[in-house]
């Protein structure tokens, strides 16, 4: 069995923010100008979460390398959390409490 090489569809970008925690834009690397997430501070959560924005499709190999990079986060101490909570739409928070 051959072993396909996972490949990477996304970065993260810092965008503009106000406050101690930081916000990254989740965005494609064909085109950076779309923004298909952002991961920012829930105080709710008290972790990183992502914000997914409607209408866009989510492979495996993107979520593993959100997980990764929100861990990286934890990881450099930027997020004074214990543990990575959840990955839910903002439209599903209240839903899920």
């Amino acid at each position: 069995m051959v072993k396909r090489q996972e490949k990477e569809y996304i970065t993260f970008r810092e965008m503009e923010h106000k406050g101690k925690t930081k916000k990254f834009a989740v965005v494609p690397l064909k085109n950076q100008e779309d923004i298909l997430g952002i991961i920012l501070w829930s105080g709710g959560w008290r972790s990183y979460v992502l914000e997914i924005n409607e209408r866009t499709h989510w492979s495996t190999g993107c979520l593993k390398q959100i997980y990764n990079f929100i861990s990286k986060l934890k990881e450099d101490g930027i997020s004074p959390t214990d543990e990575l909570v959840g990955i839910l739409p903002k439209r599903l928070w209240k839903a899920n409490i």
